[in-house]
């Protein structure tokens, strides 16, 4: 019996590796990724652009903010979102920027920074391109949905791999006859339409 692997790593550590694996089993990276913004972190950005995969991430942790930030020319533009004034940024000895507020001071790191312009492209993203990762969330509740407590009723992983395979297979088959369906359905609707007239 073999010996239980730990489940002490972060999911973001299995980016990588589960990509190269994906690899040796279809022969080819893949195009595109579509990721939560869990996985930003500067190693895995850096190992895509090697690999020559687009990365799409559609969401990013913390709350949005109040304050848009922009760095032009060695300086920080700092605007009120709800106000929509501009705030004028000093950088202080720490490396941090920080503007004056009602209540004080307000500090801004380099991560909150480099975070706004990603936070904006997820805004500007085609919404097929941001819900794409939740039809693949989707997919994977639909695969444990019949399983009791999350566990399958199956021992040892070759017998687990095999009972996954199938159940993606039906779902995706059943994907498949629904689009099908919509796609005759409007079909015969414009065919009605068009013999009417």
């Amino acid at each position: 019996m073999s010996p239980l692997r730990k489940a002490n790593k972060a999911d973001v550590d299995f980016v990588g590796p589960a990509i190269d694996q994906n690899a040796k089993v279809t022969g080819h990276f893949p195009e595109n990724l579509h990721a939560d913004g869990v996985y930003q972190r500067p190693g895995n950005i850096e190992y895509y652009q090697e690999n020559n995969i687009d990365h799409y991430f559609t969401g990013m942790q913390g709350p949005v903010g109040r304050y848009e930030l922009e760095q032009e020319g060695g300086q920080l533009i700092v605007t009120n979102m709800q106000t929509s004034e501009t705030l004028p940024a000093c950088k202080c000895k720490s490396g941090k920027w920080g503007i004056k507020t009602q209540k004080g001071y307000r500090y801004f790191s380099q991560d909150e920074i480099e975070a706004r312009p990603l936070r904006k492209q997820i805004e500007e993203m085609y919404p097929d391109k941001r819900t794409k990762r939740n039809k693949v969330e989707a997919t994977i509740f639909q695969l444990c949905f019949h399983s009791c407590n999350n566990k399958t009723k199956y021992r040892r992983l070759p017998q687990n791999k095999i009972w996954a395979l199938l159940r993606c297979i039906w779902i995706n088959l059943r994907r498949i006859m629904g689009w099908t369906e919509q796609i005759c359905q409007r079909t015969t609707r414009f065919g009605h339409v068009l013999a009417k007239k």
